[in-house]
């Protein structure tokens, strides 16, 4: 199913507010599909690419 445009756009505000003052610990690639963000504070991104899709959660 396929997001509308305002949708993306809060999506994509909403993941910069969440960036904002965080330092990077480390990047991983624990599958081709997947990266996943560690920060300092114990924030975890995860960036999950599916044949159709691009998929971010945060933990």
């Amino acid at each position: 199913m396929s997001k509308s445009n305002e949708q993306l756009n809060n999506e994509s505000s909403l993941a910069s507010e969440v960036f904002q003052n965080l330092i990077f610990a480390r990047i991983l690639r624990p599958r081709e599909t997947v990266v996943v963000i560690e920060c300092t504070d114990g924030t975890r991104f995860f960036v999950h690419k599916s044949e159709n899709d691009v998929e971010l959660s945060i933990t």
